[in-house]
């Protein structure tokens, strides 16, 4: 589910807003998004959807280790893209380790010549580190013993707290791009794997049967990554990667209403 976001994050070009880029800080960065994208294609040829950490070793080579004089939003750059690099490819303690940099690089993002999308990626990636966590958490979970659905009750109760975080800053952000369409699948991709845990652990109920029943109910989570891709997943709706993940949220909840109509989703900004 994760993976296959990661070919949306393809398109981290560069824009107009805000303070200027060097000529030689432009140059920079559209030679880096260059290495990254060819990393990105080979790792999709050679090993499909779920992708190796050797993969993007050409970018993380050209990421400089030493960024003493460079302008601040370069290296804000250069932190991001790691850091989305590692979170790709499954490296959570160092998507975790470098997630506060992530954090502090967003407001030196927000310049000319760095695309606007950086910016809501930093400002929720911390979240989509945890989101990721959480998840396999949940993947760790293999009985039904009364601790561990205690255990995934709490997982979920955090990925749905998570949520609310993030749908208050996607709204206050205000626009919809492929920024907020990546954070709101990787958030909703969260939703789709806490629902599938708790289906998984519940049906058939072997153990705490009014545990279960509150699990489950209406399926909320879905209800909730359904809201998320119907506000922000915008423009980018019809890639693939996108439309998989709403052609799945729709086809579980229809099938939890034996097939009825579905309500339309709520907007999470009112």
């Amino acid at each position: 589910m994760i993976r296959i976001l990661i070919s949306i994050l393809m398109t981290l070009s560069v824009a107009s807003c805000g303070v200027p880029l060097t000529t030689q800080d432009r140059t920079r960065i559209s030679a880096l998004q260059a290495t990254y994208d060819r990393d990105f294609r080979e790792a999709i040829a050679a090993d499909g959807l779920d992708v190796g950490k050797e993969r993007f070793s050409r970018t993380l080579a050209a990421l400089p280790s030493e960024t003493t004089g460079q302008s601040d939003a370069l290296t804000g750059f250069y932190t991001l893209l790691e850091g989305m690099i590692y979170l790709q490819t499954g490296q959570l303690g160092l998507a975790q380790a470098i997630a506060p940099e992530v954090a502090a690089a967003a407001d030196n993002l927000n310049t000319d010549g760095i695309e606007r999308r950086n910016v809501i990626l930093a400002n929720n990636y911390a979240a989509l580190v945890a989101g990721r966590s959480a998840t396999a958490s949940l993947a760790q979970l293999t009985s039904n013993s009364t601790e561990q659905q205690a255990q995934r009750l709490a997982i979920v109760r955090d990925i749905e707290t998570r949520t609310e975080a993030v749908s208050r800053r996607l709204c206050r952000a205000g626009s919809v791009d492929e920024g907020a369409a990546v954070v709101a699948a990787y958030q909703a991709s969260f939703l789709v794997e806490a629902d599938r845990a708790l289906a998984q652990a519940c049906i058939p109920i072997q153990t705490d049967a009014a545990a279960c029943a509150g699990f489950l109910g209406n399926r909320v989570q879905l209800q909730d990554a359904r809201n998320l891709m119907a506000a922000f997943a915008g423009s980018i709706s019809g890639t693939s990667q996108i439309a998989d993940i709403q052609r799945q949220i729709e086809s579980d909840l229809l099938q939890s209403q034996d097939g009825q109509p579905l309500a339309a989703p709520d907007d999470p900004c009112k």
